[in-house]
């Protein structure tokens, strides 16, 4: 069965990023397609509150028009997919002009897996608010920097940093097909014992994965940065964890993991929520 991959583009910036590691994820998934996406944010035809459309203006200013950003985007993509000629991306542009987090939600129902980018601007951020609220699939949230665009780079250490939460066990599940791959996995564990992984640690065994356990005591940084550094330490080059738990403005005034790991750029994730 074809894993359909559907890789957000948002800006010209991210599509170098976004794309490897779209490609690197497909290689790891065998029979895999990737289409990328590109929403044009035209204040002319939105239909929002008019402190959004003014906003949307006020852009135009330090980062051009919609259709300017939408053709910087367009040929960093023809730029990519002329220097990687074989990888399984559709060679048709796709652009839909709406609300970057409307037209994601849509969009997203058809496709198994999504891609997002690190954000610069603002449809990036509105990307990255679609995939961790408004659409329920996993999702890769690649580096800032472009990764070594190969499966065998993406998945030479994964490490899951486990909780037992819904949202981590379809992160994990997602994170299967990967983890056949895997030189290395690791179950991080932070302030729990071995015994609260033991249905990871089955599911691991049944799929023949060989992995360890990494249980450390929380220590007085936030749970995101204790995560990323003990992820870093172990050489994580996929990072599989569940996203917000909470909804959007109960996140905003309590904060989240999930937002303190997203501040640690330099690593490649795999969520759920």
């Amino acid at each position: 069965m074809t894993t359909k991959i559907l890789a957000i583009l948002p800006e010209a910036q991210t599509v170098q990023t976004c794309l490897d590691t779209a490609e690197a994820a497909a290689a790891c998934l065998g029979d895999a397609t990737i289409e990328a996406l590109h929403v044009m944010v035209d204040p002319a035809r939105m239909i929002a509150s008019s402190e959004e459309v003014d906003l949307q203006y006020l852009r135009i200013r330090s980062e051009g028009s919609a259709e300017d950003r939408a053709a910087a985007t367009r040929a960093a993509f023809a730029a990519w997919t002329g220097a990687h000629p074989d990888a399984p991306v559709s060679a048709e542009w796709k652009q839909v002009a709406g609300m970057e987090t409307d037209v994601i939600a849509s969009e997203a129902r058809a496709f198994d897996l999504l891609v997002v980018p690190r954000s610069h601007n603002l449809d990036g951020r509105d990307a990255m608010f679609a995939a961790s609220y408004g659409v329920e699939r996993p999702f890769l949230v690649a580096p800032r920097q472009p990764p070594a665009a190969t499966a065998g780079q993406l998945t030479k250490c994964i490490v899951i940093a486990w909780n037992g939460t819904p949202a981590c066990r379809r992160a994990a599940q997602a994170a299967m097909p990967f983890l056949r791959h895997t030189t290395r996995a690791v179950v991080l564990l932070i302030a729990e014992g071995a015994e609260m992984a033991e249905d990871v640690m089955a599911e691991l065994k049944a799929a023949d994965v060989r992995f360890e356990i990494a249980a450390v005591a929380r220590d007085n940084e936030k749970l995101g940065d204790q995560i990323a550094a003990r992820a870093k330490a172990l050489g994580a080059t996929l990072l599989v964890m569940g996203a917000h738990r909470h909804g959007p403005w109960i996140e905003w005034l309590i904060g989240h993991t999930t937002d303190e790991m997203l501040r640690h750029d330099e690593i490649t994730l795999l969520m759920s929520h």
